[in-house]
């Protein structure tokens, strides 16, 4: 049976906020550490707070991406390409919200792994990392739907100016997608240096950075009380901590085997795949956790997010939020009602 934690606690430990589950096992509890310096939750709440409400079926191999643009209610899927996907190449897909009918596809040119896509301005920002490049593409009309209309170059490692603690063998910033600003902006999130980014879409140009959490596999832009923005966003301690085992190791920097922390010996809710996921809302200026949420045994994984409403609720500072989200079963609507 399926329940969520909510972590009331907020933690500021070296500019870095994070959570941490307390029932798992050492070897888990010390992977999230590294990962998070996550506390222990330690208060359950109603499992009506958070709740999978709708499933539809993606298309056959999907795996990538989605974005949503709640004024026209338009979805987009946006599949990785090879070699990372073994099937298909990158195809951009629009889907009919309400049964997952695909009403207009198009072949992309896109390589490997890369995050979700993000609707701004009438077009999608998607960004390739290890190319260093933000692509925005057409959706409309149909007779350039999935057009490239702008490529700018994105920033690396060696334009952050930063000291960093842990060897990384490639110049690229790796992000597992892109949230907008209030003023047209695109906030990345550098997953394994724990840094909100944000830049201008027209010319790629660094305009901020923030100190915030590592391992997030998803954001999206959200608003909190007064109109003050927000981040919602999840994150997988157990294969962020794998993650980034696995890249000192292939730096060889550090020597020795790395501990398979992302995989269980027991089968928690009678399941093989289960995994504890963090959702959580953040302060994108000061990369603060203000609410947050262990679902355990989720359905749902740390990857993408895209915000479909946001309605105010009697007791709950930040409402109900209601986001798409994609998982083994298919694009999973999800309602959150965060707690502080």
């Amino acid at each position: 049976m399926r329940r969520a934690t909510a972590l009331p606690t907020l933690i500021c430990v070296a500019g870095s906020i994070a959570l941490r589950a307390q029932d798992h096992s050492a070897h888990t509890q010390h992977a999230a550490q590294k990962a998070h310096n996550m506390p222990a939750a330690t208060t359950s709440i109603d499992a009506t707070d958070f709740k999978v409400t709708k499933v539809i079926k993606a298309p056959d191999n999907f795996m990538g991406g989605l974005a949503y643009d709640p004024a026209s209610n338009r979805l987009w899927l946006l599949s990785v390409g090879p070699p990372a996907n073994t099937k298909t190449s990158s195809i951009l897909y629009e889907l009919e919200p309400g049964a997952g009918r695909v009403i207009a596809q198009a072949k992309m040119p896109f390589l490997g792994e890369f995050g979700s896509p993000v609707f701004m301005d009438g077009h999608l920002y998607v960004g390739i990392p290890h190319a260093s490049r933000l692509h925005k593409i057409a959706v409309s009309p149909a007779s350039e739907f999935g057009k490239i209309v702008k490529t700018v170059r994105l920033p690396t490692l060696n334009d952050l100016n930063e000291t960093f603690s842990e060897p990384f063998r490639f110049p690229f910033i790796n992000f597992p997608g892109l949230a907008p600003t209030p003023d047209k902006k695109l906030v990345l999130h550098a997953e394994d240096l724990g840094l909100f980014l944000t830049v201008d879409p027209e010319n790629g140009k660094l305009l901020n950075k923030v100190q915030t959490l590592k391992g997030l596999g998803g954001t999206a832009a959200a608003t909190g009380p007064g109109g003050h923005p927000m981040l919602l966003g999840n994150a997988d301690p157990e294969t962020t901590a794998l993650k980034r085992d696995m890249r000192v190791f292939m730096f060889r920097s550090a020597h020795g085997f790395t501990p398979p922390y992302a995989a269980r010996t027991e089968e928690p809710c009678g399941r093989s795949d289960a995994r504890d996921i963090t959702w959580a809302l953040l302060d994108p200026a000061s990369g603060e956790v203000i609410a947050s949420t262990l679902d355990r045994c989720s359905r749902t994984k740390a990857g993408p997010i895209a915000l479909v409403k946001q309605e105010q609720m009697q007791g709950f500072p930040y409402g109900q939020l209601t986001f798409l989200t994609v998982a083994d079963e298919g694009v999973l609507t999800v309602q959150w009602k965060p707690r502080p």
